[in-house]
């Protein structure tokens, strides 16, 4: 797992399909604070709108814009950012959230406006939520 902030995109690389950080797989870890709706549709979707006025959103939008760069090069469709500044993350079965103190906790605490540290997977050009940790 690592930063966003930290990363070093000339070591992303896509090996079968799956993206990569030097030999690992890529988990990319973020903090997300504002901004989440969680979408209705069983509650299996959450879109985050990145504000273009914050450094740290821009340097998140560089990092997913190379990462589409790089799935687009191998024709696979990706769907991490769309053009209006939003990312879909997908929430599945594996997909696990934590209170404060590392209590299991259900996705229902998205419902609400939180602080978080998210870990995110990209599994064939889907945006996964790997781990929802609540600041």
């Amino acid at each position: 797992m690592i930063s966003y902030k930290s990363i070093d995109k000339l070591k992303i690389y896509i090996k079968d399909n799956i993206l990569y950080y030097d030999e690992s797989p890529l988990i990319l870890k973020t903090c997300i604070l504002k901004n989440i709706s969680l979408l209705p549709e069983d509650y299996n979707k959450i879109e985050v709108v990145l504000d273009p006025k914050l450094q740290n959103d821009n340097k998140l939008k560089e990092v997913f814009l190379y990462i589409k760069r790089i799935l687009t090069n191998e024709n696979i469709i990706c769907d991490i950012l769309d053009n209006e500044n939003i990312i879909h993350i997908i929430i599945n079965k594996d997909s696990k959230f934590f209170d404060t103190d590392s209590r299991s906790l259900t996705k229902n605490i998205l419902n609400k406006q939180i602080k978080g540290v998210v870990s995110l997977k990209i599994i064939d050009g889907f945006l996964f939520l790997h781990q929802f940790k609540r600041a």
